[in-house]
């Protein structure tokens, strides 16, 4: 099930949202249970079986970690359960590239027999954040398994994210109490999600699928040579670029809104990575909870910066490999993740030499630097990507008369990417701390003007929704 489908919008999360003001105490977090086991089965009821076994294998070892006489027996319980995880990842998400990798190549019927069960990256990894954790002795392991099944299926984060750690939701739980100001919060910040994906990022797909259809072998554009001129890519991988923000942003939005408006406080996943001066920084600042996630659970248990500066350069370069593949079982991901780990390989060797310690070039290098990589997550093949990154650097000669850039930029489309360049700043806080400045009155005049605004972008997205193909969030694929 989808935030963006009529059947979530106007029966599950009203009806899901009446329960929990019905109930109190325990009872609200076993309904909450109960419903994100039924939100996943709505889309995946083939897969339920493999989030329940996940589930138990995860809450079973966590409780042998935890009752381990010797850390050299839990550490074994710990790599069985990080076996297990990746075992049940490997198979779901990776078998057709591993075999792709031993037979050279690809089988396009077994594509089709076996489908991806929705948010394994996700669930999976919070299953093995949660042993790592346990092993560690940050956090004890729970005792009641209901507890651990809500944790990893908690419904408004399970399909993409953000990544939870046990330790934030577990707090929260026990107590958690939902006022008005928490709900309405909530609710403005869902609206806000809501906006993003169905008016913008939805618009903007419409160019870059355009755009990408060029390279994608099975369109009939492909043989068009003569079609990818530099503007149409640049234009292409600019408008995917912001379609990705906004659409993977506007689902962390809803997510936290619904979090809100239960009383739970799911952490920020974006904190405008725009305006970041480095490759570095945009990731900092970029699905906050993975890169965070691949810190404190690969890179700092590598070694992380604290020996010489090449074994650095490597323990990133492990870094990013494994977060290409965490994207998609593709050479293409291999090739994403090998870019912005060289990106970042040497961001961190200049800074090494520096004397300031730290790489600063400018907000222009660090969105340039962060599209090229891109191009192979939005591709189709390896083939298509070199003749994507040929025409940005301005080595493939295209045809205007046949495929002009003004015929891909109609009235909603030039709106919407005035609204994301607008978007992707923060003028919208820095409005809102600096009327916090004035008279009382004018507060609360601009914050009915804001609510108003808000539900004529409900309508609007209830509108396109009932009326328009839905087209399902990017991260969902993963």
């Amino acid at each position: 099930m989808s935030f963006c489908e009529p059947a979530f919008l106007f029966y599950f999360l009203p009806l899901v949202l009446c329960l929990h003001a019905i109930l109190r105490g325990e009872a609200r977090n076993v309904m909450l249970l109960l419903t994100s086991l039924i939100f996943y089965a709505w889309g995946e009821p083939a897969h339920i079986l493999l989030l329940l076994v996940s589930i138990g294998v995860n809450h079973l070892l966590a409780s042998a970690i935890s009752k381990a006489q010797t850390k050299r027996l839990a550490s074994n319980l710990f790599i069985t359960g990080l076996t297990c995880n990746l075992a049940a990842l490997a198979f779901f998400k990776y078998r057709l590239f591993i075999i792709e990798v031993i037979r050279g190549h690809s089988n396009p019927d077994l594509e089709q027999v076996f489908s991806l069960p929705l948010g394994i990256s996700f669930f999976t990894l919070q299953g093995i954040a949660y042993l790592f954790d346990v092993k560690r002795g940050d956090i004890k392991a729970e005792t009641r398994w209901w507890r651990t099944a809500l944790f990893i299926s908690l419904f408004p984060q399970l399909i993409a994210g953000p990544i939870l750690r046990f330790k934030s939701v577990v707090r929260q739980l026990d107590k958690r109490a939902v006022g008005i100001n928490g709900f309405a919060h909530g609710m403005r910040r869902f609206i806000i999600g809501l906006g993003k994906k169905v008016l913008i990022a939805d618009q903007l797909r419409q160019v870059s699928d355009s755009v990408f259809s060029i390279t994608d072998p099975a369109s009939p554009l492909q043989i068009q040579e003569s079609l990818l001129a530099a503007d149409i890519a640049w234009l292409g991988i600019a408008c995917f670029s912001l379609q990705l923000y906004f659409d993977f942003s506007g689902y962390s939005d809803m997510a936290i809104g619904i979090g809100r408006m239960f009383g739970l406080r799911i952490p920020e996943n974006f904190n405008y990575p725009h305006l970041s001066r480095s490759i570095s920084e945009f990731w900092r600042r970029w699905h906050i909870s993975l890169s965070t996630w691949l810190r404190d659970y690969v890179f700092i248990p590598l070694g992380g910066s604290r020996r010489s500066s090449w074994r650095t350069v490597i323990n990133l370069w492990i870094v990013f490999l494994l977060c290409g593949l965490w994207h998609g079982a593709s050479w293409n991901f291999v090739c994403m993740g090998a870019s912005y780990g060289l990106v970042l390989s040497v961001e961190k060797v200049l800074a090494h030499n520096s004397r300031k310690k730290h790489v600063s070039p400018g907000i222009i290098y660090a969105n340039i630097a962060w599209l090229f990589p891109l191009v192979f997550l939005r591709s189709a093949d390896l083939r298509g990507s070199i003749r994507f990154l040929r025409a940005l650097c301005f080595q493939e000669t295209g045809n205007l008369r046949i495929f002009n850039p003004t015929n891909l930029t109609g009235n909603n489309i030039m709106l919407a990417l005035f609204v994301s360049i607008i978007g992707v700043t923060p003028i919208f806080p820095f409005i809102t701390r600096k009327s916090r400045r004035l008279a009382p009155s004018y507060q609360s005049a601009i914050a009915t003007l804001r609510d108003f605004f808000l539900l004529g972008v409900l309508f609007i997205s209830a509108l396109s929704i009932a009326y328009n193909s839905l087209n399902s969030f990017w991260y969902f694929r993963f």
